[in-house]
C-alpha cells in the first residue's frame, strides 16, 4: 500500500478484507482485536477511526458488524451506457468525484436536449422494480437508447431504469 499505513493499520485492513470475503459479513470489534493482537476494544476502535479518516472503511460505531471496506479501484466509477456500448456490450465507466454505492446504477450521456437535460449531461440511472408515470425512463427501442416518461413507454420490458439525477461534468 502506498498510503503510509502503520503495520497495525495494514494488518487490520487485510484482516477485514479477508474476513468479509470469507464470511460475507464484517467481523465484530472483539474478533478484530483477537486476530490482530489487540486486547482492548478501545484500541480497535481507535484504529478503525484512523482507517475511516483515510477513507478506507466506513464504520458506524453504534451498530454491530457495520464495517465496510471501501474499494479504491472502482469506488468512483459507475458503468457508462450509450448506444454504441449498449449494442456491442462493451464496458465503459464514468468517474465521479463522489461515491454511488449501488450496483444497479448506470450513467448515460445525453446526445441531445430533452426534458430539462442538455446535450452532454450525464444522467444517473437506477434500475428498480416499480416506476411512477412521471418518472423519466431510459429504455431501449430497436437497439437504441431513448428517454421518455414512464406513462409513454409501451414495452415495459425494455426499461433500463429511471433518471435520479443529472450531472454536467465540469470537474
Amino acid at each position: 500500500m502506498n498510503l503510509n499505513l502503520s503495520k497495525k493499520q495494514e494488518e487490520i485492513l487485510n484482516f477485514l478484507n479477508n474476513y468479509i470475503s470469507q464470511n460475507g459479513f464484517p467481523p465484530s470489534i472483539r474478533e478484530i482485536g483477537k486476530n490482530v493482537g489487540l486486547s482492548s476494544p478501545a484500541s480497535v476502535h481507535s484504529y478503525l477511526k484512523q482507517l475511516e479518516e483515510l477513507n478506507l472503511i466506513k464504520h458506524t460505531s453504534n451498530k454491530f458488524r457495520s464495517i465496510k471496506v471501501i474499494k479504491k479501484d472502482n469506488k468512483n466509477k459507475i458503468p457508462l451506457i450509450d448506444n454504441i456500448n449498449f449494442i456491442n456490450n462493451t464496458k465503459k465507466y464514468l468517474e465521479l468525484p463522489f461515491i454511488i454505492d449501488n450496483p444497479k446504477c448506470y450513467a448515460y450521456k445525453c446526445i441531445n436536449d430533452i426534458f430539462d437535460f442538455k446535450t452532454n449531461d450525464y444522467l444517473i440511472i437506477i434500475n428498480q422494480k416499480k416506476y411512477k408515470n412521471k418518472d423519466i425512463i431510459l429504455y431501449s427501442l430497436n437497439d437504441k437508447l431513448k428517454l421518455d416518461k414512464y406513462e409513454n413507454i409501451k414495452e415495459k420490458k425494455d426499461i433500463i431504469g429511471k433518471v435520479i439525477c443529472s450531472i454536467n461534468k465540469l470537474f
